[in-house]
């Protein structure tokens, strides 16, 4: 039996898992894709009331309410199937990054 999963994600979590999932698969991993990113990717609402703007060093920074907001979600089995292989994958192939750390501890 497959049980929904409950969580929350930071906005920076948010922003990392989106550079983490997969850009190609078969057609329903890709449809499943489509609505992970429609999901995770902050909404425009978001990045105005947090201020959310990349820095002159390159990195993405909001204002201190978006550094204590979170957002729940709750997955299905195969959204966090994905999730969970496009991390493990980044770790056998040695390219986990230090700011993945949390969404792989969680996840894996």
């Amino acid at each position: 039996m497959l049980v929904d999963r409950t969580f929350r994600l930071s906005l920076g979590e948010r922003l990392s898992l989106g550079s983490v999932l997969p850009k190609e698969g078969d057609i329903i991993t890709v449809r499943v894709l489509f609505k992970l990113r429609e999901e995770v990717f902050l909404t425009s609402e978001e990045i105005e009331k947090y201020e959310v703007k990349a820095s002159p060093e390159g990195s993405v920074i909001w204002n201190p309410e978006g550094a204590k907001f979170s957002r729940q979600y709750v997955w299905d089995a195969v959204k966090v199937g994905i999730v969970k292989k496009a991390l493990e994958d980044l770790n056998t192939q040695h390219k986990l990054r230090l700011d993945l750390l949390p969404l792989y501890e969680y996840f894996v």
